[in-house]
C-alpha cells in the first residue's frame, strides 16, 4: 500500500478541500465551459461491427458558461496502434442542447483512415467532447491526444458528463449480485498476518450497468480486501469502481483506490458459467488481488 504519512497527507488534505481545492475549481469552470452529454438509449449504446447501419445518437447541453459557440468533435481512438484521431460532427453550435444522430457508416465516413468496419478493431472507442470559443476568443478544448482536459472534480462531477464514448463491442449483460472469493496479498505492514496475504475472503459484489454498453460499476473493486486489509487506517464499507467488458474482455477503467492508487487490472468471462475472474492491482505500491465472481 503505502504507509501511514499517506493517510497523514490524505487528512491534512480534507482539512484544506473546501478553502482550496474547491475554490480554485470552481474559479477555473467559471471561467470556461462545460458540456453536458447524454446517451439516446433508445438507439443501440455500441458499434457492432456486423452492422454498419446500427445508429446511435447523444444531446449534448451546456453544463457550465456562457460561450460564444460549440464545436461538436468526435474523437477515434484505435485499441490496437494507440493512436487518435479527431473530426467534427457540428461546428458553430449557439443553441442547445444539441441532438446528434450517426450510422455506424456515418462516424466511419468521417475519418480518412476508416473504410469499411472491417478497418475498425474491438474495443476501438469513439468519444465524443465539445470545444468551446469564449467571449474573449479562448478556445475551450474539451479533449486531445492526451485525453480529456477537464479535472477529475468535473470529469466526476454529479452535474455534468463533459464527454460520452461508444466501443467497438459486442451486447454485453453481466449486470446482477455476485457471490465474491478474494485472494490477495498487501504490500503494507500494517495488516495482521490472518488477514494478509488474504486467503478465500468471501463477500458479496454487485455489477449495475452505466449508460454505456459492456461499462458497470462495481460495488466493490477489491471484493473488500481494502477495508479487510486497512481497517486499521480507519476504512470501512465498500470501494467501487468500474470494470469494462468488451466482448467478454475484462478490465477496471477509470478506478483510482481511496488512498489514491489508479486501479488496473483485467479479467474475463467463462460464457458456459457466468463465472467472472478478475486481477487487481494498485498500481502506486503494488497490491495484488484476484476476483472469482459466482452469479447469484
Amino acid at each position: 500500500m503505502k504507509n501511514i504519512n499517506i493517510l497523514s497527507f490524505f487528512l491534512i488534505g480534507l482539512f484544506f478541500s473546501c478553502s482550496t481545492a474547491d475554490l480554485d475549481q470552481v474559479d477555473r469552470v467559471q471561467k470556461s465551459a462545460v458540456p453536458d452529454f447524454v446517451l439516446d438509449l433508445t438507439k443501440d449504446g455500441f458499434i457492432d461491427k456486423a452492422n454498419s447501419a446500427g445508429e446511435f445518437g447523444f444531446s449534448m447541453d451546456l453544463g457550465q458558461g456562457d460561450p460564444v459557440s460549440a464545436d461538436v468533435n468526435v474523437a477515434y481512438i484505435n485499441v490496437v496502434t494507440k493512436t487518435v484521431s479527431f473530426a467534427t460532427i457540428e461546428a458553430g453550435v449557439t443553441e442547445y442542447p444539441f441532438n446528434g444522430s450517426l450510422t455506424v457508416a456515418g462516424i466511419i465516413g468521417l475519418f480518412s483512415e476508416l473504410g469499411t468496419t472491417d478497418d475498425l478493431n474491438t474495443g476501438d472507442e469513439f468519444i465524443f467532447y465539445a470545444n468551446f470559443t469564449l467571449d474573449d476568443g479562448t478556445v475551450v478544448i474539451g479533449y486531445d491526444d492526451n485525453g480529456p482536459n477537464y479535472s477529475d472534480d468535473v470529469q466526476t462531477s454529479p452535474l455534468y458528463t463533459p464527454f460520452i464514448g461508444i466501443s467497438v463491442a459486442c451486447a454485453s449483460n453481466i449486470e446482477g449480485v455476485y457471490s465474491c472469493v478474494a485472494n490477495g496479498t498487501s504490500t503494507d505492514p500494517g495488516p495482521s498476518a490472518s488477514e494478509n496475504p488474504a486467503v478465500d475472503f468471501v463477500s458479496t459484489v454487485t455489477l449495475t450497468p452505466t449508460d454505456a454498453n459492456g461499462v458497470y460499476t462495481i460495488s466493490d473493486f477489491s471484493g473488500g480486501l481494502f477495508t479487510h486489509w486497512y481497517d486499521i487506517y480507519g476504512l470501512e464499507g465498500e470501494y467501487s469502481g468500474i470494470v469494462k467488458d468488451v466482448c467478454g474482455d475484462l478490465s477496471y477503467t477509470s478506478t483510482v483506490g481511496p488512498f489514491g492508487s489508479p486501479i488496473s487490472g483485467t479479467g474475463s468471462i467463462d460464457e458456459g458459467t457466468g463465472v467472472i475472474t478478475i486481477d487487481g492491482l494498485a498500481d502506486l505500491w503494488g497490491d495484488v488481488w484476484t476476483l472469482v465472481l459466482t452469479p447469484q
